[in-house]
């Protein structure tokens, strides 16, 4: 979703817009310590974005969904949001997204079950940071399709090939917002 806003974006007043993705494919991490850490290390670096787009929480990251790994979320992402405001960065934080179970079409393998429900609240959380001047992005409503008999709520019909990363139509409803 973000090169197609990166090139409309580009359009607007004739500047161009360029982004790095960091979250780099077969990078395993625990509850989602790898994305901050890689955050991190790019503030530090000699690279200073402007803006540094991040998930609240990732469904790569995992298997399930408990309260400690949620503090955890919490944790190093306010370690992240506090580095960006020593350095001058916007820091731009979306949602956690839904992802599929194996009892869903297109199956994935997030059996995330009623402990959903925690992600749905992180969410709300850290939506409501708003009320702080903190920019948070809400991919995950748009992308909700209807509760599951687990209790989870899955990507919507279409919007998602394997049940965890968003498809090109998914992209294109995060891309508008």
């Amino acid at each position: 979703f973000i090169l197609p806003s990166c090139k409309a974006l580009s359009g607007i007043n004739g500047v161009a817009i360029s982004y790095s993705n960091c979250g780099w494919s077969g990078q395993p991490s625990t509850s989602s310590v790898g994305y901050p850490q890689r955050a991190i290390e790019i503030l530090e670096s000699e690279v200073c974005p402007d803006i540094l787009l991040m998930p609240n929480g990732s469904p790569n990251s995992h298997t399930t969904i408990t309260s400690t790994n949620i503090g955890i979320e919490r944790y190093y992402l306010a370690q992240v949001i506090d580095m960006c405001s020593e350095k001058g960065v916007t820091p731009v934080i979306w949602s956690f997204l839904p992802s599929n179970s194996s009892i869903d079409v297109p199956v994935g393998s997030k059996n995330y079950g009623a402990t959903d429900s925690l992600r749905i609240a992180l969410n709300q959380e850290v939506l409501g940071w708003r009320e702080k001047g903190l920019t948070v992005v809400d991919f995950s409503t748009i992308l909700n399709g209807t509760i599951n008999a687990n209790g989870q709520i899955p990507m919507a019909t279409g919007t998602t090939t394997d049940g965890i990363h968003p498809s090109d139509s998914g992209n294109a409803r995060l891309t508008n917002i």
